[in-house]
C-alpha cells in the first residue's frame, strides 16, 4: 500500500490512483488500515476525489509536481539579505525548492563556499 499508491508524511496523508474505481479502492483500503490501528482523520481537512491538491508544500496535478504559487511569491517579494544569519535562512528556504531551479548547485555555489 505504501508507495503503491499511499504517501505518508508524519500527519499527512496523500492517496493518488490513475482512475475513479482504483481510488475509491485505495481509500477503502487506507480507512480500513487506519481503523485496524485505531487511527482517525479529522473529515474537514480531508479532500476526496481531486485531480490537483497541495500536499507538503507541493502542488500535485496530472502534469507532475509544482511549487505553489504562494511560495513562489514569498521567494519574489524576499527582502536581499542583510546578514549571513539572513543568507543562511534564504539558502535553506530554497533548498526545499532546489528541484525546480536549473543550475540551483552553481547558482548558489559563490553564496554558500563564505560558511
Amino acid at each position: 500500500m505504501l508507495h503503491r499508491f499511499v504517501v505518508v508524511y508524519i500527519d499527512d496523508i496523500l492517496i493518488y490512483s490513475p482512475n475513479l474505481s482504483d481510488h475509491v479502492d485505495h481509500i477503502k483500503q487506507v480507512l480500513h488500515r487506519l481503523c485496524h490501528y485505531h487511527l482517525y482523520l479529522k473529515l474537514e481537512k480531508c479532500e476526496s476525489h481531486q485531480s490537483t491538491t497541495q500536499f507538503l508544500g507541493y502542488v500535485i496535478s496530472p502534469e507532475g509536481i509544482q511549487m505553489d504559487c504562494a511560495k513562489v511569491e514569498a521567494i519574489k517579494s524576499w527582502p536581499q539579505p542583510g546578514t549571513v544569519k539572513d543568507l543562511q535562512c534564504f539558502l535553506w528556504f530554497m533548498n526545499f525548492y532546489r528541484r525546480f531551479i536549473s543550475g540551483y548547485s552553481d547558482l548558489t555555489d559563490p553564496l554558500t563556499s563564505e560558511f
